[in-house]
């Protein structure tokens, strides 16, 4: 085992260079560095590669000197490539109104109501200030915004903000998922407050690209392709999923199919294979072999930005061009060393890589299958060519889950059960789409049969999305409400490697490790789940706009009132999957929560939740004393006044208020010494009771 992992370093300098960087970008992304500490490691890593030169070669105990101080000039690098990267997000006028000069930079996306341009800010039009940030615009749909395209040159007046998120506990920060993707903030412009500047469109490369997209798309609806084939079938081979429906992307991923909806390794595979058969005709000589490669090298690329340049399939695309090369310098390609070089490079053009899912599904994917996939089928010898094909399908599909199950359980928490008979059934069909839309594009033009390779794709597609539903709707398909922390994925990546260890090398230590790891990782969960039904009952009022969303917790179980069941589903989803709390069940009066004067009675404390005053133009002799008082729908209200009938320890006030009743509930409470808790300023106001 030491010797493979020696040999695999010697093989394999890609992979030392890779981590240096890559220890660099988190280093700087979770801890950050002053000048200082960058200077000492550049200044450390110098001494340290100069001062290998006068060591000689021959003293062993000094090898360890040159590595270091590379890794320290990557990590280094690394600092520095980050900090570049994030300074792209650091902008000066936040909710501030101003003109601005900018260029769109990516292809213009059709909302139901309005256009999504992304683009790059060139300049401030009031001061001249040079800028370089990359902002979200969303325009009004209408004639002008749909004929926007890429490298259009824009004059807009724009306040631009960053998205916040509501307060919900564990809910999808928005923000921060932009920042990850090189974006500052976004901005509505009114149609008043844009013009384009370019009456011509100014040509590049991706514009191109998007002018071919938009037109095999619409080659596609010329054709008689529509509703979900269209859409499976531009979001399969372009990776335009503009058109896909909820109910498309949730049989997709519960039944194990989603990969196939973003562009990955297969399309791009299927492209190398179509182009290397077709201009098969100049493998004669050398030089034509040359041609050749650079051919396919070109067409690869020009359909890696047809498609928008996802991380998968660059990395596809440059493994590929890595590839091809070796094979005309008739050197032998090392697999391992081509993942990591071109993550390396990858990351080198764009730090923020590292934290795209896309990116880490398609490199453990990649690695997984690369050690597993030869492993795995050694265990079955099957001489029929159907059963061997079948037994491979499966062995490919288990090896890249076997990487990527726990990724996907962090960041989309569920498991596909029938991932296997998925990717059996829809990948072969999936390979034959392509071939088939590629065929499509190059004989559109001949009428008649344009039209019968139309109708061919059509239900070609039309049996993937029907195998796809079926499976998905298979009873117990889908493993729901996974919640997984950081350093729980962090053991289960310890499980998956000692366990492995064990049954390649056949170490018993491996396996004793793998186990002891399990048990840990069991623990952790069953923890968990003491602390949620040993817990005190909770009173939660979620951020929900214009309503409230009351939820009553008792162990394990919760209980939720609200006109926006729909919402507060949406909104504390997150945390009931965290805390392994069961589906809400709706409050009505038929619960024996409500007393004599209708007020909720749980654990012991008195609930008022009032959405309208309820207590104008009437008198009453006795008060109520009350613990929460919940204000709801933005009603008017004076605190003063309502305590001549209740009597509150605390006022909660929902996010349907305005900013001015808002200001007037606090002062209001601030003089009658009452605790006041504003979801729009604190977030979900969430205590523990009883």
């Amino acid at each position: 085992m030491k010797a493979d992992i020696e040999s695999f370093l010697q093989k394999t300098p890609f992979f030392r260079l890779f981590i240096a960087f890559t220890a660099g970008i988190l280093f700087q992304f979770f801890i950050g560095f002053n000048a200082c500490f960058f200077f000492v490691c550049t200044l450390t890593s110098a001494c340290l590669i100069i001062a290998d030169f006068f060591i000689e070669k021959s003293i062993f105990r000094w090898r360890w000197v040159f590595g270091t101080g590379f890794f320290l000039l990557l990590f280094s690098v690394g600092l520095y490539g980050t900090k570049k990267a994030s300074n792209k997000t650091d902008f000066d006028y936040f909710d501030e109104e101003r003109l601005y000069f900018c260029e769109i930079i990516d292809a213009p996306v059709e909302k139901a109501k309005s256009v999504l341009c992304k683009v790059r800010l060139i300049s401030t039009i009031d001061n001249a200030s040079d800028l370089n940030n990359n902002m979200i615009i969303y325009l009004p749909k209408d004639s002008a915004s749909l004929l926007l395209n890429i490298n259009d040159r824009l004059f807009i007046c724009a306040r631009f903000l960053t998205p916040s998120t509501l307060g919900n506990p564990n809910e999808f920060d928005y923000g921060k998922y932009l920042k990850y993707k090189g974006i500052a903030a976004t901005a509505y412009v009114s149609d008043r407050n844009w013009k384009r500047l370019n009456d011509k469109p100014i040509y590049s490369i991706r514009y191109f690209s998007n002018v071919c997209k938009k037109r095999v798309l619409s080659i596609c609806k010329e054709l008689g392709i529509a509703g979900d084939e269209f859409a499976v079938l531009a979001a399969l081979t372009l990776g335009h999923k503009d058109e896909l429906t909820s109910e498309i992307k949730e049989s997709f991923s519960g039944s194990g199919a989603m990969h196939l909806l973003a562009v990955s390794g297969l399309h791009v595979g299927v492209i190398f294979m179509v182009f290397n058969v077709m201009l098969g005709f100049l493998d004669r000589t050398r030089k034509t072999k040359i041609l050749k490669t650079i051919l396919i090298i070109i067409f690869l690329w020009q359909y890696a930005f047809i498609v928008g340049l996802p991380p998968s399939a660059v990395r596809a695309s440059i493994m590929l061009s890595l590839g091809s090369f070796a094979i005309i310098l008739k050197r032998k390609s090392q697999t391992y060393n081509t993942i990591f070089a071109t993550a390396f490079f990858m990351l080198l053009y764009n730090p923020y890589y590292i934290f795209d899912i896309g990116f880490q599904l398609s490199y453990v994917a990649v690695l997984s299958i690369v050690y597993f996939h030869s492993k795995l089928i050694a265990l079955l010898t099957i001489k029929n060519k159907f059963l061997k094909y079948c037994w491979s399908s499966l062995c490919i599909s288990l090896a890249a889950q076997l990487g990527t199950t726990t990724i996907c359980l962090f960041y989309f928490n569920l498991f596909p059960n029938y991932f296997w008979l998925t990717n059996m059934i829809i990948v072969p069909l999936a390979s034959v789409i392509i071939y088939s839309f590629i065929a499509l594009f190059f004989l559109h033009w001949i009428p008649y049969l344009n039209v019968i390779l139309a109708t061919l794709l059509t239900w070609t597609v039309k049996i993937g999305n029907y195998s796809v539903d079926f499976i998905y709707h298979l009873p117990y398909s889908v493993m729901n409400s996974v919640w997984l922390e950081k350093h729980q994925v962090f053991l289960m990546f310890l499980i998956i490697i000692a366990f492995s260890a064990g049954f390649v090398y056949r170490k018993y230590n491996m396996f004793v490790a793998g186990c002891a790891f399990t048990i840990l990782f069991l623990c952790v969960n069953i923890f968990f789940h003491y602390q949620t039904i040993s817990g005190k009952d909770k009173l939660i009022v979620s951020a929900i706009r214009k309503d409230s969303g009351i939820l009553l917790i008792k162990r394990n179980e919760s209980y939720v009132l609200t006109n926006n069941i729909l919402e507060e589903h949406r909104a504390m989803s997150y945390f009931r999957m965290r805390n392994r709390i069961e589906k809400p069940q709706p409050v009505d009066e038929s619960f024996n929560w409500f007393d004599e004067d209708n007020f909720i009675s749980f654990s012991g404390k008195k609930i008022l939740v009032l959405s309208d005053n309820i207590f104008k133009n009437k008198m009453t002799d006795n008060q109520l004393y009350i613990d929460y008082l919940i204000l709801t729908s933005n009603t008017t209200i004076s605190i003063q006044e309502l305590q001549k009938f209740v009597l509150p320890k605390k006022v909660i006030v929902d996010l349907s208020y305005y900013d001015r009743n808002i200001n007037k509930i606090k002062e209001e409470c601030y003089n009658l010494g009452i605790e006041c808790f504003v979801i729009k300023e604190s977030g979900a106001f969430i205590e523990e009771i009883g």
